[in-house]
């Protein structure tokens, strides 16, 4: 029987929030509570956007490279979340480390990690 690994399986990286992301999610939290979403699905959607985050300590390239399609320098890789906002992450293999940056609406423009 053949094993075929997987990019980053039988790692666990460390993740590594940027200050962007902590702003971004309190914004948006704020913004659901104004919009006067309950506190109980504001934490299911928290804690969804966090489950998808973890599970990049096991699979790193889970998610789509993304850099051509918002011309950046450096690969990134972006996380979905529902139809409206995305996570961009960066995997960095040699330190065994994942950068988590800013949660970005959708109809937001100009997207830079």
């Amino acid at each position: 029987m053949t094993s075929v690994s997987m990019a980053g399986e039988n790692m666990s990286y460390k993740l590594v929030y940027t200050a962007s992301f902590h702003t971004s999610l309190e914004n948006l939290i704020r913004q659901w509570a104004d919009y006067e979403i309950s506190d109980a699905t504001i934490e299911r959607y928290v804690q969804k956007i966090f489950f998808a985050i973890s599970s990049l300590k096991i699979f790193s390239n889970r998610y789509h490279d993304v850099s051509e399609l918002y011309d950046l320098e450096t690969p990134a890789r972006r996380i979905i979340i529902g139809s409206r906002y995305a996570i961009f992450y960066r995997v960095f293999p040699n330190q065994e480390t994942i950068l988590v940056g800013k949660i970005f609406n959708f109809k937001q423009g100009n997207i830079e990690f």
